[in-house]
């Protein structure tokens, strides 16, 4: 049985640091639709037994009961980005879920079967993403695989000295930044970009290619992008197709 973990929450007023997806014009409204349509994309496109877990501040009771709700901590919530998501990477967590997961963000667009993507064996996956400017990769916090406890020295390090870590994160992000810091990525398995998983910035806005890639299973919207966008899903036909109940 694989975990699928999903996050949604709203941040704090005060919080020490903003993603760009959490304030101004970049700002995305992360709520109950977003995680109905993530589901369903999930159920419609992964043939492996599954137990879908949200971790939110708002448990919202109109959801699919087949999604199972839990509070969300709040420890290290005050750090604001999503600093507080390296709690996953502790043995603790997965006594909250029972075994192995894969974290997920709500705004990728999953456009056909991921069964294979997912049914690996190895310890810890991440999705391995090339940089902005197209030189070089870093993992992407929007998807990683792992059994609980594997990579419990990321939550260690953290818990210990969180100002420490966080000054000296590696590239853009929060958790992102700190993940990239304290792995040893070129030892961990991966998944990489354009191997079934495409970027909507690199792969599409970047190169103006409209159509879907034949080995499309995942797109990723990294950033300040929506697949709700009205613009985007206009310009791109095969986002509402997908992206939906």
């Amino acid at each position: 049985m694989l975990n699928i973990v999903v996050f949604k929450w709203k941040p704090l007023a005060d919080q020490k640091e903003f993603i760009p997806t959490q304030i101004g014009d970049s700002k995305v409204d992360y709520d109950s639709n977003k995680v109905a349509i993530h589901h369903a994309m999930v159920k419609r496109n992964l043939n492996i037994p599954f137990k879908y877990h949200l971790f939110t501040d708002e448990i919202d009771s109109s959801l699919n009961s087949e999604i199972s709700q839990h509070e969300l901590w709040t420890t290290y919530r005050e750090l604001g980005g999503c600093f507080h998501r390296l709690f996953t990477f502790s043995k603790e967590f997965g006594d909250l879920i029972g075994g192995r997961f894969i974290c997920m963000d709500l705004d990728m667009v999953i456009v056909d079967d991921i069964s294979k993507l997912l049914d690996r064996k190895e310890e810890f996956v991440y999705y391995r993403m090339r940089n902005a400017d197209g030189k070089g990769w870093r993992m992407n916090n929007g998807m990683y695989m792992m059994e609980p406890g594997s990579r419990k020295e990321i939550w260690e390090t953290f818990s210990k000295n969180p100002s420490r870590v966080m000054a000296n994160r590696v590239g853009p992000g929060t958790d992102q930044g700190v993940t990239n810091s304290l792995l040893n990525l070129k030892k961990e398995a991966n998944w990489s970009q354009r191997r079934g998983i495409y970027d909507m910035r690199l792969d599409f806005l970047v190169t103006g290619k409209k159509d879907l890639p034949h080995d499309a299973k995942i797109v990723m919207f990294p950033g300040p992008r929506d697949p709700e966008n009205n613009n985007l899903k206009a310009h791109f036909k095969w986002i509402e197709s997908n992206y939906c109940l």
